[in-house]
């Protein structure tokens, strides 16, 4: 990941180094991946809408997620 988006993120959401890396686990995100989802931002921006909406409802057939 390049040094200049990793330091936006820390700075924008305030985490930790070990909470980037066991969040990029949960959803097996490799650095390589970071880079291409961060390359083609402006187009994923135009759908997040409903990448949310179908995270979500993934996330809402987990037997282990409980929703608000």
């Amino acid at each position: 990941m390049s040094d200049r988006m990793h330091q936006t993120r820390l700075e924008q959401y305030q985490i930790s180094e070990l909470e980037i890396q066991t969040r990029k686990n949960l959803f097996e995100l490799s650095d390589a991946e970071l880079e291409f989802l961060y390359k083609y931002r402006l187009v994923i921006d135009g759908y997040l809408e409903e990448v949310v909406s179908h995270f979500y409802t993934l996330l809402s057939r987990s037997e282990y997620v409980g929703l608000m």
